[in-house]
């Protein structure tokens, strides 16, 4: 666990690389995922474990930042209660592995409302990744030890870039407030 805790730094860079411009700073992420984003008349979150940590604070982030609605959702939970889904709404699914199984089932729920599907994973070609309409992988690499250190921060720098680059597409913020 304390290698793992001790390679956040570089993995948090490898992800940042990925959704940040090197010379100009200015977030980019894939055109597909920031329309999703800044066209929806709301988000839904939903996750398990460490997870749903993370997507605690994105809410935060899209309602404050980007002024996007958004509700949280424990996967186990949501898949049973049959939420209602607003016409044209986005669904995030932030998952580790991409293989939960709460999580999976709570995607095709919302995949049966209608909802754009994105995720965010980090293991690659994962079932949760195959059944979602975007995706967003958060490079934190192979998660060895049981508490989540390396997926937790990266998951968070994967949804803080998001949620900057939906709040400068929607002008919520200045270039000078990022």
């Amino acid at each position: 666990m304390l290698k793992e805790i001790y390679e956040q730094p570089a993995v948090i860079a490898n992800t940042l690389g990925a959704y940040v411009h090197p010379s100009t700073g200015r977030v980019n992420i894939p055109d597909d995922v920031l329309a999703a984003l800044t066209k929806a008349p709301r988000i839904t979150l939903i996750a398990c474990g460490t997870a749903f940590y993370a997507c605690m604070v994105a809410k935060y982030w899209f309602e404050q930042v980007a002024r996007i609605p958004c509700e949280i959702d424990v996967a186990s939970e949501f898949r049973y209660r049959e939420a209602p889904m607003p016409k044209g709404g986005l669904a995030i699914f932030v998952s580790q592995s991409g293989e939960t199984l709460d999580t999976l089932e709570a995607l095709r729920y919302c995949k049966r409302q209608k909802q754009k599907i994105l995720c965010i994973v980090n293991a690659i070609e994962s079932t949760i990744e195959r059944e979602s309409d975007l995706v967003l992988h958060t490079l934190a690499g192979p998660e060895i030890g049981v508490a989540s250190t390396k997926a937790f921060t990266t998951q968070l720098t994967t949804l803080a870039c998001m949620a900057f680059a939906a709040a400068r597409a929607k002008k919520a913020i200045t270039v000078e407030q990022m």
